[in-house]
């Protein structure tokens, strides 16, 4: 078979064998004749790509139906509006016809890109491309955050980060006449992370390191002022009240891209080549961001992304790998380790024959592999950039006649992922409405019941579900303290008071209805440590504390469905796990 056809051949068999694992929950992916996603971020993904579609190119960025009298999306805006275009081509504008065209966005764009890897990697690495592309095809991880109906934009990270990392790779390895060339593909890759999700910003800074490092500042310079420039662009046609903090793409995104622009000007007016002189430049750069007005504490409330954050601390995707236990440790933890084992080499390699290239590719899985240890938010990157960084070290004992020893170590990459793809399906594929009954019920409740269109007082993890599927206005919900750290505080506070005139005067001015309630004390507790509250102040020695039995919370949960003075029992779900309250008076109307 010529060259030519064996690499579209090979970029074919990826996309199918992509694609068809990325079918594997079709079973239950149209459960009841429609699309079924998760209740969490991908419902509000879901209501911003209908917005998009029916109001294309704008997208949903301040929704008044969500905080104390609205707040705005911290979501950076192309996903959205890329999938509400895809919807509107089609022509979808309502929710469900959009939804019906999105589901099928996740493992269409995954394949597609997975067979464009190989495509490009084919030439020059056939090895690395038949191990890049089994691994990432076979891993859980990947097969999850983009099988049918998994719609949140987690499973554009790993493209964007790999792409980054193909453009770093074109800057160490260009000459001085294609190194502002190859910084502009780098500026582009940054831009385009920036404007998917905010907590790319890491792979961004990574990549600008390893650049700068390498002594390529007239590259970093053209990507920092590319990608600066299209976040002031784009900030100044947002809303002046949008909030200028780390969650929100905007000024201080476009301050530290400019800070790195300045390090680099100055690294390259200055002719540096040792690592002193390019690490005071790069201070320089950190001091012209951090003076900023307002950029220190963005910088240290951006840190607590990993780590440090109480509220954070609950989620669980936010959580260190070895939280897992049993089969899903197994699961996520099966898919890195080999990954990791054979980047040392290709490190180790890279330093004795110094080859920026694969130094830059190691630290990159190095990197991601950190800390995807720390949070399981990273596990997916991390285990297609150690995909990718296992089959490069492969590839490199290929080419020096070690063919058995290459062999070896492309086997050692992809047993392990098919291995774990196994475990994962003997465990039985998770349905995407698993353990949502609950909030289902209480949508469904308010939906029927909250016909003047009234805030809702409920845990912040189901804010989304009331909001799209219930139709009603929360005042916390899947995005926590993002929009407004202190309106989140006062919600769960007052959720703990134990003055029922406080908690129904608090309800009265904001226009809230309803106030849905978990059992306590467990309730009571989680509420209380998602705002930094020790444990030990609701459960002493086994025992309930007064703080945990005088809030309004328990009295009100123990005498159901008895009225207290302020509010009346309106719903309970089926086994008696989650109740609903209702303001009695007609006050609440603000919108």
């Amino acid at each position: 078979m010529p060259r030519v056809s064996r690499r579209i051949a090979a970029a074919g068999l990826a996309f199918v064998l992509t694609a068809a694992l990325r079918f594997l929950n079709s079973a239950t992916a149209f459960e009841g004749g429609f699309p079924q996603i998760r209740l969490l971020d991908d419902l509000y993904h879901l209501k911003r790509m209908t917005y998009s579609a029916a109001n294309f190119p704008r997208v949903l960025e301040f929704d008044p139906d969500r905080g104390e009298r609205g707040a705005f999306c911290p979501w950076p805006p192309f996903y959205d509006v890329a999938a509400g275009g895809v919807a509107r081509t089609f022509g979808a504008t309502g929710i469900f016809d959009v939804l019906s065209i999105v589901v099928w966005i996740p493992p269409l764009v995954t394949a597609t890109f997975l067979a464009l890897l190989t495509f490009v990697l084919w030439p020059r690495a056939p090895l690395a491309a038949i191990v890049a592309a089994l691994t990432i095809a076979m891993s859980p991880s990947p097969i999850v955050e983009s099988w049918i109906g998994s719609i949140d934009h987690h499973f554009l990270e790993p493209p964007i980060v790999l792409a980054m990392i193909g453009a770093v790779v074109l800057v160490v390895r260009s000459d001085s006449q294609r190194e502002l060339r190859a910084g502009l593909l780098l500026g582009v890759a940054m831009t385009l992370a920036m404007f998917t999700q905010a907590a790319l910003l890491l792979g961004c800074g990574l990549a600008f390191a390893i650049c700068f490092f390498a002594g390529r500042a007239r590259a970093t310079a053209v990507a920092s002022a590319l990608t600066a420039l299209a976040l002031v662009l784009y900030r100044l046609t947002c809303d002046p009240a949008m909030p200028n903090n780390a969650w929100f793409v905007g000024w201080p995104h476009a301050a530290i891209f400019f800070g790195a622009c300045v390090a680099s000007l100055i690294a390259w007016r200055m002719h540096t080549r040792t690592t002193i002189a390019r690490i005071a430049a790069g201070v320089a750069g950190s001091v012209a961001t951090l003076l900023i007005p307002g950029m220190v504490r963005v910088v240290l409330t951006g840190s607590t992304f990993l780590g440090g954050d109480p509220l954070m601390a609950r989620v669980k995707e936010l959580q260190p790998i070895w939280t897992l236990t049993g089969r899903p440790l197994w699961i996520f933890f099966g898919g890195l380790i080999a990954g990791a084992i054979l980047t040392i080499p290709l490190l180790m390699r890279g330093v004795r024959r110094r080859e920026a290239w694969s130094i830059a590719i190691a630290c990159f899985a190095l990197f991601y592999f950190t800390v995807a240890m720390t949070s399981l938010r990273f596990t997916l990157i991390a285990t297609c950039v150690l995909a990718v960084a296992g089959g490069v070290c492969a590839e490199m004992w290929r080419r020096d006649g070690r063919r058995n020893v290459a062999i070896a170590m492309a086997i050692a990459m992809i047993l392990p992922a098919f291995a774990t793809l196994i475990l994962f399906l003997n465990s039985g594929l998770p349905h995407p409405l698993a353990g949502m009954s609950e909030p289902l019920q209480v949508a469904g409740f308010l939906r029927r019941a909250n016909v003047k269109h009234e805030r809702v007082l409920a845990p912040w993890m189901w804010g989304h579900a009331i909001n799209v599927i219930g139709g009603s206005p929360v005042i916390t919900d899947n995005f926590g303290t993002m929009p407004d750290e202190d309106a989140f505080r006062r919600a769960q506070l007052k959720l703990l008071t134990g003055n029922e005139r406080e908690l129904a005067a608090y309800c009265r001015r904001l226009g809230i209805r309803f106030i849905v309630l978990s059992p306590p004390p467990a309730g009571i507790a989680e509420t209380g440590l998602g705002i930094g509250m020790p444990l030990d102040a609701f459960v002493q020695n086994d025992m309930l504390t007064p703080r945990t039995t005088s809030t309004w919370w328990w009295q009100a949960w123990q005498r159901f469905p008895t009225p207290t003075r302020e509010f009346a029992s309106a719903f309970e779900t089926r086994d008696g796990s989650v109740r609903v309250w209702r303001l009695v008076d007609d006050s609440p109307r603000q919108r």
